[in-house]
């Protein structure tokens, strides 16, 4: 299956191509993810960071899903964010889903 990109993703992915003259690899995204997260976790725990409040705005992330249509979820012993992934191919230079719901 064949999935087009959110506008989002696209313009991400313009503005990615602008900067280094190149199109963005898969550790691009994930950075771009986690980085997403990251920022939303310290918005979250506010100004008076600590450790602990650090853990709770992250396990507070539940149904996240980013601009690439990737869902994650946390939550007290749910520190890892997925429990399953999707197997994709890029074939004549676009992204193919190849199997959803593998379970890890």
């Amino acid at each position: 299956r064949d999935n087009p990109p959110s506008d989002e993703a696209a313009q991400w992915w313009d503005r990615f191509v602008g900067r280094h003259g190149r199109n963005p690899e898969y550790v691009a995204m994930e950075t771009y993810r986690n980085a997403d997260i990251v920022v939303e976790a310290l918005e979250k725990a506010g100004r008076d960071l600590t450790t602990e409040s650090l853990v709770e705005a992250l396990e507070s992330i539940t149904e996240y899903e980013d601009i690439f249509g990737y869902k994650v979820s946390f939550g007290p012993g749910q520190h890892q964010g997925v429990t399953e992934s999707t197997l994709s191919q890029i074939r004549d230079g676009r992204w193919h889903t190849l199997q959803e719901s593998i379970r890890f």
